[in-house]
């Protein structure tokens, strides 16, 4: 159900990806519907190796999907295109999880190890190594820095914009 309303909500975005924050409102709707619709692929199949793979190309979108928010939340507000060295600087963690993702098998860093859950329900439990630690704090750190950013702008806006970044909280 989440996908298929991610996805609807990337159809709605798309025609606007031209505007400022547009593309990082795709980008973050399309993130949002490949991370639902890969972590359903892997709730739904059964052999170990092959969660793992489906959590490894789910974490493509995960990593994405933050930062494209937060960079749509800034672009939006201050009505202004976000220059490309911050752009790559706010990606470096991201980029740099899904490399550790896709060779957590030579170091793990990501996930330590992993054991069966309920074999009924087909779940996987992954023990967590440092990485994924420090790529939750990041995630965290920038949901917190746009939201507080986001509600600084609300008091401090005209009643349009403000119902506006209203709606853009509610939808976070």
């Amino acid at each position: 159900i989440g996908a298929v309303l991610s996805l609807m909500v990337l159809f709605v975005g798309w025609p606007r990806r031209n505007v400022i924050g547009g593309f990082y409102f795709v980008v973050f709707s399309l993130s949002v519907t490949w991370w639902l619709l890969t972590g359903t692929v892997e709730s739904i199949v059964t052999d170990q190796n092959a969660k793992i793979l489906w959590s490894q190309i789910l974490y493509i979108g995960f990593t994405l999907a933050y930062p494209s928010l937060f960079l749509f939340v800034i672009s939006y507000i201050q009505q202004r295109k976000i220059r490309l060295p911050i752009v790559l600087s706010l990606m470096v963690i991201p980029f740099i999880t899904i490399i550790v993702a896709w060779t957590n098998s030579y170091h793990g860093w990501l996930w330590s190890g992993y054991s069966m859950g309920s074999i009924d329900n087909k779940v996987l439990i992954y023990q967590h190594g440092f990485w994924f630690w420090v790529h939750t704090v990041y995630l965290y750190s920038l949901m917190l820095i746009g939201v507080f950013y986001l509600i600084g702008n609300i008091f401090k806006s005209n009643s349009a914009f403000r119902r506006q970044l209203l709606i853009i909280l509610a939808g976070v």
